[in-house]
């Protein structure tokens, strides 16, 4: 009995430890987003963000390392960044809205733990490739999607690094582009984020076929800002609104959803 009861304590610490820490983690990255969009409900579009830890890699490693534990040990597969409310929306307009079939060439930018790519396959997408510059989150990526049974014939994930694809002749011709938080961690990068920026609109206008779609989500920057930053080779094609808040008189929305397609340049 005391061994069971010991055992019992055990269990309930790790799940308490583990809960408290994802936590930890929603309510740091929650008020990133939250300060920066408050601080830039503004008419400066031309404004940097203020740099941030959640822009370097070594941030994001140890994040998904303790992710791999937590489902490894529980099942769990982390946090679904933005909410999984917004999430769920915007998988939904991909779906049900957008002229796409379901052997189109889709990325999933900064692919975290796979989930959108899984909802992506549940749908019947079937050519879908995720990536993301942290080897940690690729391996969790691998670690979920064998354990929903998805083969790599419908999913393929790898490290990559969008910044740097030296003309890789494999991600070209892409009809979706979908980034929920990899242009805004590189926007927070200690180092060079306005060069960086500039590197990943010319990368993904050069993935997409003309006439594709880049789906963003993002929690740092606003629509405004989104659009002025991708004015050049992209154009709105519409808005997912979300829950919006007031502060200091002004509103504005904790996450912004834009779809562009791509111009001809």
């Amino acid at each position: 009995m005391v061994v069971c009861r010991q055992k019992c304590y055990w269990n309930n610490f790790v799940i308490t430890y583990f809960f408290v820490s994802a936590l930890y983690l929603f309510i740091i990255c929650f008020f990133n987003c939250y300060k920066v969009k408050i601080g830039k409900m503004s008419d400066e579009l031309n404004e940097e963000l203020n740099p941030s830890e959640l822009g370097t890699l070594d941030y994001w490693e140890k994040v998904y390392a303790d992710e791999i534990n937590n489902f490894e040990d529980h099942g769990d597969i982390g946090e679904v960044w933005f909410g999984k409310n917004n999430a769920q929306k915007v998988v939904k307009y991909i779906c049900e809205n957008l002229n796409l079939e379901k052997n189109d060439k889709i990325i999933d930018l900064g692919c975290g733990n796979g989930w959108t790519l899984l909802q992506l396959a549940k749908n019947g997408f079937n050519n879908l490739l995720g990536v993301d510059y942290s080897p940690k989150a690729i391996e969790l990526a691998r670690s979920v999607l064998k354990d929903n049974g998805i083969n790599s014939s419908t999913i393929q994930i790898k490290v990559l690094d969008i910044l740097n694809i030296d003309n890789d002749e494999t991600l070209m011709n892409f009809k979706l582009i979908h980034d929920k938080g990899t242009y805004d961690a590189i926007s927070l990068n200690p180092e060079n984020r306005q060069e960086q920026r500039a590197k990943y609109t010319k990368n993904i206008h050069q993935l997409l076929l003309t006439n594709g779609y880049l789906v963003i989500s993002s929690c740092n920057w606003t629509q405004d800002e989104l659009i002025n930053h991708f004015k050049s080779g992209f154009e709105v094609l519409c808005t997912l609104q979300t829950p919006a808040m007031k502060f200091g008189g002004k509103t504005g929305q904790s996450v912004t959803n834009i779809i562009f397609t791509k111009k001809k340049l």
